[in-house]
């Protein structure tokens, strides 16, 4: 029973916090364009790379090392 002491007001806490942040939500538009990303993904258009060239050649360069073998000492 005393838990109850507890509990309830750490409910009515988190329903409280819960309230506050679907409003906050709500009023900084967050759920206005739901569809967008999803449609995003479908129909992704490949403009060229956005990738620095060095980084692009350093992962090309990982991909083809042949795979790591064990030591003697492993």
């Amino acid at each position: 029973m005393e838990s109850l002491f507890v509990l309830i007001p750490l409910a009515i806490v988190f329903c409280t916090a819960g309230l506050i942040a679907y409003f906050w939500a709500v009023n900084h538009h967050q759920f206005d364009d739901l569809d967008s990303a999803a449609h995003s993904i479908l129909f992704d258009e490949d403009h060229g790379s956005n990738i620095d060239p060095a980084i692009a050649a350093s992962i090309d360069s990982r991909s083809n090392e042949p795979a790591h073998q064990k030591s003697p000492h492993d």
